[in-house]
């Protein structure tokens, strides 16, 4: 049987989630803990498009910076090589060693997850991957703070302008998987109150 506050909930229209599966269950099914509905509104609308832009952005650009250059079209390599002219990326320019490590792990680690949670988003089942989020939010923020800091603290630009634009460039990747982790690291807190009331009432 449904818990009172349970019941409650399923009343407004609430929809349950089975936890042994984890898979959406029909209203009136006998779930045991209820998980809040996916991301949403802009929230879905900036994730989704934060995933399904970076997979392209990782394979024609940011990959060029540790694969053999002859394996990328022409018009990639100019157009890599037009923004390190234009805006004065110095990592991606000069490729230091710390820097490709940082780009090796974007290949290898997060381009495969991208697609996971791309998918994951178009199908409303991103709460599946609720712990998998988190600690790709927090791999990515602590690799573009040593990214950010560089162009920060770099004597190299034309101008002050040329600089906040590059910084500019590069802050969506640290903002957006700032705000995927706390979003859903939220989310995982109700979560773990909710099998810890569960407990309780058993």
């Amino acid at each position: 049987e449904i818990p009172r506050f349970g019941r409650i909930e399923e009343e407004r229209g609430i929809e349950y989630w089975n936890d042994e599966n984890l898979q959406r269950g029909p209203r009136g099914h006998n779930t045991n803990i209820k998980m809040e509905a996916s991301a949403s509104g802009a929230t879905w609308w900036m994730y989704t498009a934060f995933f399904g832009s970076h997979i392209p952005i990782t394979l024609a650009i940011d990959a060029q910076a540790v694969l053999p250059a002859f394996i990328f079209p022409k018009f990639l390599r100019d157009l890599l090589n037009w923004h390190v002219e234009i805006n004065n990326d110095i990592l991606m320019g000069l490729k230091p060693t710390w820097f490709k490590g940082i780009v090796w792990a974007e290949v290898l680690l997060q381009l495969p997850f991208f697609f996971v949670a791309f998918w994951s988003l178009l199908v409303g089942k991103d709460r599946t991957l609720s712990l998998e989020l988190c600690i790709y939010a927090s791999h990515v923020v602590t690799t573009m703070i040593p990214i950010l800091y560089s162009f920060i603290t770099a004597d190299t630009f034309a101008t002050e302008a040329q600089r906040w634009i590059l910084l500019a460039i590069y802050a969506p990747y640290l903002l957006i998987p700032l705000h995927i982790l706390t979003y859903y690291a939220s989310q995982l807190y109700i979560d773990l109150k909710k099998v810890h009331r569960k407990g309780k009432h058993e």
